[in-house]
């Protein structure tokens, strides 16, 4: 191989390289910039979504007969646990359904 033909050789290595240079560059732009507005857009709907919630009155009133924790001894059985709901659902109907 004459030196001649290496330096053609290493020129069209060069421009093949620089073939998929040219190629790359723009999909990665596009790859980054649809990953860029598709964050943003995300962004966006939240940002909608967040402020539309609006609380009703069940979201914001507080039920003195809720189970905790501290009632655990109170709701030994089954049956204490449903009078617990009975009275729950009872303060929930005079302080959220009935004004």
């Amino acid at each position: 191989m004459k030196l001649h033909d290496l330096d053609l050789l290493r020129d069209n290595k060069k421009a093949n390289g620089a073939n998929v240079t040219r190629l790359l560059k723009p999909l990665l732009f596009f790859l980054l910039s649809g990953l860029i507005f598709s964050g943003l857009g995300g962004l966006a709907i939240y940002a909608y979504w967040s402020t539309r919630h609006v609380n009703e009155p069940w979201h914001l009133v507080s039920l003195d007969e809720e189970f905790r924790k501290s009632k655990l001894d109170a709701v030994a059985d089954f049956d204490a646990y449903l009078r617990l709901e009975e009275r729950l659902f009872q303060e929930l109907r005079a302080k959220v359904y009935a004004p």
